[in-house]
């Protein structure tokens, strides 16, 4: 993120210690525990040549506890996923909550976890930044660059948490379209691939069946070979590993409306729930 003269990781890191007091040179743009000072014998060693950087150094001001709070905060309102938001914002209240905001990133989707330490990383690096400004350790073009960059990694993250819900969507959009397909209703490995073994549907007439009697009924249907036309597809997500889909549908010259669940476990997203009611 920046040139090897200035380590934001390191100075962030001093910034958010609430136990040990640091110091910063501007001579050196290193950052100097306050108990490596504290022996005079040997404090002087840590400059090597520019010795008399000992003498320019800065307290490191350190942000208050809260902000890794508001960090949270503002991560969560990011995720466009409402489940995982609500979960987020019950973790991290109350004593401990970002060890459990930490602990529910981790165990949440696989990509949520380093989109977190990417947006973490970008905020602490965005003080930092600021800081030395503050300090007149850096001017304000210095500044204005360092900020931007951490601005577009913001603007980053962002896009690609919307980019990846768009695309868990698009996703099980085009699994149901596939369920859809005389290829696919006539292959009954395939259609044990996409059904839940906990399905459950309730058909047209409304008759309701479990995965097992479903699948035999598909390869058994006369019409299975003409194809399902859908329209109209709406899909929401209802949870981190839940999205429903609506559409309608068109086979044969019969109109339905139809409501699918569709689950995402170890084998993928498959197909949870589904109603049809007929269009009169």
């Amino acid at each position: 993120m920046t040139g090897p003269e200035i380590d934001l990781d390191m100075l962030a890191d001093a910034m958010h210690d609430q136990n040990e007091v640091s110091y910063f040179s501007p001579k050196t743009f290193k950052v100097y525990p306050e108990f490596l000072l504290d022996d005079a014998s040997g404090s002087l060693e840590q400059f090597g040549e520019d010795a008399d950087a000992h003498d320019h150094l800065l307290l490191v001001d350190t942000v208050p506890g809260s902000t890794s709070h508001i960090d949270m905060e503002r991560f969560a309102l990011l995720v466009p996923d409402e489940d995982v938001r609500d979960r987020m914002e019950s973790a991290m209240s109350g004593r401990g909550g970002f060890r459990r905001f930490r602990d529910l990133v981790d165990e949440g989707p696989p990509e949520l976890a380093p989109l977190w330490r990417r947006f973490e990383t970008c905020r602490r690096h965005r003080r930092a930044a600021e800081w030395l400004r503050d300090v007149d350790a850096i001017d304000d073009t210095t500044a204005d660059a360092l900020v931007a960059q951490c601005d577009a990694e913001y603007d980053a993250v962002d896009a690609e948490l919307a980019a990846r819900q768009n695309a868990d969507l698009a996703t099980v959009i085009a699994l149901e379209r596939e369920l859809s397909t005389p290829a696919v209703r006539s292959d009954r490995v395939r259609l044990a691939e996409l059904v839940h073994e906990d399905f459950v549907e309730i058909n047209a007439g409304g008759v309701i069946r479990d995965r097992a009697k479903t699948i035999t009924a598909i390869l058994n249907d006369d019409v299975r070979s003409e194809p399902r036309i859908m329209h109209e597809e709406v899909a929401t997500r209802l949870a981190d590993d839940l999205i429903e889909i609506r559409w309608r549908s068109e086979r044969a010259g019969q109109s339905s409306m139809r409501t699918s669940l569709w689950r995402r476990g170890p084998n993928g997203w498959q197909n949870l729930r589904h109603q049809g009611t007929p269009i009169k």
